[in-house]
């Protein structure tokens, strides 16, 4: 009976700390539940409220890009509100790679030039802005090559024509260009070729070749501006519209907006009919 009582004892010993160590699990997972519930309230409530101060200072971007134009340039512009973000994020998880939001910017006259500018903010966690960067300068840069070409080929370019000036990117320009600097400056700065796409459009029935604009005297003045600007690739077009309707329709500003800034596939100007006169690409001498 004695052995028999102390076995009953150790048994019944045994029970109680099973059924103890069962209560401590259970109320370890109560724990671990609410503090993993605490942890997931505090992280919706920080998110809910990072999101509403990202929405706030997101909403400020245009204005705060007007700001800063008008300080910079000294004077003021049209901001279309909608901003686009570029890309999204990193694949690698771990990695804070955000993106910038490109605006699209107009000058107020009716013939203005339309340019970019990108906002970049502190994080992709933190939308404040950081800094910002616009290429309100391609439109001297425009000006300035058509103007470089227009001297150099006088003599051989017929009276009547439209010239229509595209770069190859629609890239930020770097802070060090302004409104004042030299043509030679813009591409001294650069680290890689830059390529420029030159339109020449010309009425229906003009007399082009008879004024001297071949192919032969085009490829010299190009190789010309190659010797004065290192680090340019030029590629240069004579179109030649079909209809004079059509010619007088198309505007030089309205044409550089839309094939360098906007993108846009509705452009009537590659709808018009036209000949194809010339198409030259010179590589770069080095």
């Amino acid at each position: 009976m004695g052995t028999g009582g102390k076995g009953m004892g150790i048994s019944l010993r045994k029970k109680e700390h099973r059924r103890e160590a069962k209560e401590m699990l259970k109320k370890g997972l109560i724990v671990f539940s609410l503090a993993i519930a605490v942890i997931i309230l505090v992280t919706v409530i920080r998110n809910t409220w990072r999101d509403i101060r990202n929405k706030k200072y997101k909403a400020g971007y245009p204005l705060e890009i007007e700001r800063y134009l008008e300080k910079k340039y000294g004077k003021r512009f049209i901001i279309n509100p909608e901003g686009e973000l570029l890309y999204s994020g990193s694949p690698i998880l771990a990695a804070d790679v955000y993106s910038p939001y490109l605006y699209e910017v107009r000058e107020p006259e009716r013939d203005g030039s339309v340019f970019n500018v990108w906002v970049y903010p502190r994080s992709s966690k933190d939308k404040k802005i950081e800094k910002f960067r616009d290429n309100y300068c391609w439109k001297f840069l425009s000006i300035m090559t058509k103007e470089w070409f227009q001297e150099e080929m006088a003599d051989i370019l017929p009276k009547e024509y439209k010239m229509i000036f595209v770069e190859s990117s629609r890239s930020e320009m770097d802070e060090r260009i302004t409104p004042n600097s030299p043509l030679a400056y813009y591409f001294e700065i650069r680290e890689t070729p830059d390529y420029l796409y030159l339109y020449l459009i010309l009425p229906p029935g003009s007399s082009y070749e008879e004024d001297g604009l071949t192919e032969e005297n085009v490829i010299q003045v190009i190789r010309e501006f190659y010797q004065k600007y290192p680090k340019v690739r030029i590629r240069f077009f004579i179109k030649q519209i079909t209809s004079m309707e059509n010619y007088e329709k198309i505007s030089i500003r309205k044409q550089e907006n839309l094939k360098y800034y906007l993108y846009r596939d509705a452009n009537p100007f590659w709808d018009m009919e036209m000949d194809s006169k010339m198409d030259i690409e010179l590589e770069l001498e080095y």
